[in-house]
């Protein structure tokens, strides 16, 4: 009965590891863009 109760919790603290995993990479993304158009790298020009 406990382990059909707690795969459940296991569950759910994956996905929030995945969600706060998805929200890091959009914000590391989003940070290297700002970075990149604040600092124009010599490929851009």
């Amino acid at each position: 009965p406990l382990q059909a109760c707690a795969s459940p919790f296991k569950a759910l603290r994956l996905l929030e590891s995945f969600k706060t995993i998805a929200v890091n990479i959009v914000i590391a993304s989003l940070y290297l863009r700002a970075s990149i158009k604040l600092n124009p790298s010599s490929k851009d020009g």
